[in-house]
């Protein structure tokens, strides 16, 4: 046998040409990816969203003493404010002023982000009740301005900027979920079109034939006459059945030889040939057409002969563009190449 369907390897153009009427899947797979991603992301913002957080902000300017402004700026940053903030000098002093509030609370509740400069920081405090949110930072603001009394290197801590409690909006991730959620959907619908590619091996063009084995002598074309491929096909036929007497022309699908594919075919040869006669000596014409069975289907029926083969009922839009792309030139300066049919006919 001269082909091997395992060999044939993933076809790029013939992937692509088969599945183009399956191309509405990556809609689906982009529709529901997007869905579900998105979906998930609406509901985590929107229905199942943790208690809306309210932010206090207050910026505060340090003083530093005079000849210690290098060592103990050096020591200050926001790791050592955020460990400050949760002692007892000013967490804990502000849960003696705040009702319903403890030191663990404050702690957890008070965040210093990453300063710009030394001399200046912010104190931020989250919950959900505004009003709390408030209080807990009025107390804070008392305990740091008396904090320089606890450190050397600190004159003073005054407030330079108080922004009351306000609700903290974050930014809507719900479209870029979707996005996300689309491109996985066709991700994943590509591989379901690979999957199919693969594990459907139905002949759809000539160069199935030749993967299965076959001589493949020509092509007739469903619905269209092609004068170059019928030239070409009569010449072959002629070479390969020209001297013989009895052709037994079978479709091994086991159905009957399309008709009409048939009679081309006895025009071809001519009216001195008989056909079908019973005698199991006569020379074989396998008809094969397009999508009636499977390359590894005509390798056992062929079984390891090089039969010769008439692919008929093709597609010929289908190979107009597979061969349009594969060895063009190699096909053009060829006559009687697969595929080669001049421009003339390339229009019909």
């Amino acid at each position: 046998m001269k082909g091997n369907d395992l060999d044939r390897g993933f076809d790029l153009r013939r992937f692509l040409l088969l599945s183009v009427r399956r191309f509405w899947m990556l809609l689906v797979g982009a529709v529901i990816g997007a869905a579900l991603f998105g979906g998930y992301r609406f509901l985590k913002e929107k229905v199942f969203a943790p208690a809306q957080i309210y932010r206090a902000d207050t910026e505060f300017y340090i003083n530093f003493t005079k000849g210690e402004e290098e060592e103990t700026q050096a020591y200050f940053n926001d790791y050592t404010w955020n460990d400050v903030i949760d002692t007892d000098v000013i967490a804990g002093s502000a849960a003696a002023i705040v009702e319903g509030a403890d030191k663990a609370y404050i702690a957890a509740a008070t965040f210093v982000p990453t300063l710009s400069d030394i001399r200046m920081f912010h104190v931020q405090v989250d919950d959900t009740d505004p009003a709390m949110a408030d209080r807990i930072m009025n107390a804070l603001e008392l305990s740091i301005m008396v904090f320089p009394n606890y450190v050397e290197g600190m004159d003073s801590i005054t407030v330079l900027d108080r922004e009351p409690a306000k609700a903290v909006v974050e930014m809507s991730t719900i479209f870029r979920w979707a996005a996300a959620g689309a491109i996985t959907g066709v991700l994943a619908a590509i591989l379901v079109l690979s999957y199919i590619y693969v594990m459907d091996d139905t002949i759809r063009i000539a160069e199935d034939i030749k993967t299965a084995g076959g001589n493949c002598l020509g092509i007739l074309f469903k619905g269209k006459q092609l004068e170059r491929e019928e030239e070409s096909l009569k010449e072959a036929l002629d070479r390969e059945f020209g001297k013989t007497e009895e052709i037994r022309m079978i479709d091994p699908a086991g159905t009957a030889v399309p008709a009409e594919a048939a009679a081309k075919i006895k025009e071809m040869l001519g009216g001195d040939k008989k056909y079908n006669t019973g005698n199991k000596e006569a020379k074989i014409l396998c008809c094969v057409a397009a999508g009636s069975m499977s390359i590894a289907e005509l390798k056992r029926f062929m079984q390891d002969k090089d039969t010769a083969v008439v692919f008929c009922e093709a597609d010929h839009k289908l190979h107009r563009l597979y061969y349009f792309y594969a060895n063009r030139k190699e096909a053009a300066s060829l006559p009687g190449e697969i595929g080669s049919a001049s421009k003339e006919d390339n229009k019909k």
